[in-house]
């Protein structure tokens, strides 16, 4: 195999050189002997871009230790908190394990060409406590960890975003005078709001899980600040619903139809609504207000949905997932603009990501809430 083969290994934030984990027992009640010295097994599974797994490798001799002053270092500079006095950590390099013989050894490859390392997916763990290289999770003592990206205590997320929603992070509004906009201060996030971040939280990390995309929690703090903005309902203080666009058929028509009283006919053709009533029925939906008909067939296919003919499916809550991460992923919103072109293993650019979905209004408006929302995601890491 030769050292170039894996030159173009596609990367993720989720796996540095040097892996941490935490032991946490299934049954803390049950768990009678402490785990200290205790050897500890990790799993490596590998995933090819059909989600097929290719590789599995368990490095042995690995044992829970304690908390030292560079873990510490370590944690503090992710920007995470870590209250356990005991860890398992393994320094795993996977482009050097990928070319080393022992790879080459355990697969056995024929067609060295049709192999390709797309992406890590996890890493799972366990304590062989009675030393019988199975994993038995009768045995009190056995615990067994999975660790996937983006993996977060969203409780603990939920705390931490509920201490600056309405202060740090806050909302822009825009001067009738000067149209600029300043910051200030909001309520605090009322019950249906944290209801309805706490859900889309836990189904957008679910998403990306079953997804080929690489979820990060850069990713995920950009697409919480856009559809923050985007769907914020200021009449009842709701942050984080899906929104359907609060407007009169009249209004709608004059807005985005092309009937003889529209604003711009012109405009509304060119963006597929032809016939009178086209404007109200491509209204603006979902988490980020996809508006006109051309925009609402771009998502056509997804869940099953013609949304052409189904607009109205745009408001059903796990289509609306579906619709966020692949027409961000996919560039669908706005062509070219993908969210790894500006979020990625090497890069973070919350302003220009906003060309993703409507240019640069209102760019550093996001680029604010993200940062905020980033650094509440951080603090709830959960490995």
């Amino acid at each position: 195999m030769s050292e170039n083969k894996f030159n173009n290994i596609k990367m993720t934030k989720s796996l540095d050189d040097e892996v941490f984990f935490y032991v946490k027992p299934l049954s803390p009640k049950e768990l009678i002997k402490p785990l200290k010295n205790k050897v500890f097994y990790v799993k490596v599974v590998f995933y090819n871009k059909d989600k097929q797994e290719i590789l599995i490798d368990y490095p042995k001799d690995i044992r829970v230790r304690d908390v030292t002053k560079k873990d510490k270092e370590f944690f503090a500079k992710k920007g995470f908190e870590y209250d356990q006095d005991i860890i398992i950590s393994h320094d795993f390099n996977i482009k050097e394990f990928l070319l080393s013989e022992k790879f080459k050894e355990k697969k056995d490859i024929e067609n060295e060409e049709g192999l390709f390392l797309e992406d890590v997916r996890y890493i799972s763990c366990w304590i062989d406590a009675n030393n019988d290289t199975k994993v038995s999770v009768k045995y009190n003592e056995e615990v067994v960890v999975r660790v996937c990206k983006c993996s977060l205590n969203i409780n603990k997320f939920i705390e931490e975003y509920k201490k600056v929603h309405h202060n740090k992070i806050g909302w822009y509004e825009e001067n009738k005078d000067t149209k600029k906009f300043q910051k200030i201060n909001i309520s605090t996030l009322n019950n249906i709001s944290e209801s309805n971040l706490n859900k889309l939280v836990i189904h957008l990390i679910d998403y990306y899980k079953k997804s080929n995309y690489v979820c990060s929690i850069e990713k995920l703090a950009y697409i919480l600040a856009t559809i923050r903005l985007e769907s914020y309902q200021w009449k009842n203080k709701e942050f984080y619903g899906i929104t359907n666009e609060n407007i009169s058929y009249e209004q709608a028509e004059f807005d985005y139809g092309c009937g003889n009283k529209a604003k711009n006919q012109e405009r509304a053709k060119k963006n597929g609504c032809e016939k009178v009533g086209d404007g109200y029925k491509y209204r603006g939906r979902g988490f980020v207000q996809i508006t006109w008909k051309i925009n609402y067939k771009k998502f056509n296919g997804i869940n099953g949905v013609s949304f052409e003919k189904e607009p109205e499916k745009m408001l059903d809550f796990n289509t609306q997932i579906a619709v966020t991460i692949e027409g961000m992923e996919k560039g669908l919103f706005s062509k070219g603009n993908t969210l790894s072109k500006y979020i990625n293993e090497t890069k973070k650019d919350y302003k220009g990501a906003r060309a993703i979905i409507n240019g640069n209004d209102k760019d550093f408006i996001i680029e604010d809430y993200a940062e905020g929302i980033e650094e509440c995601l951080k603090k709830s890491i959960q490995f």
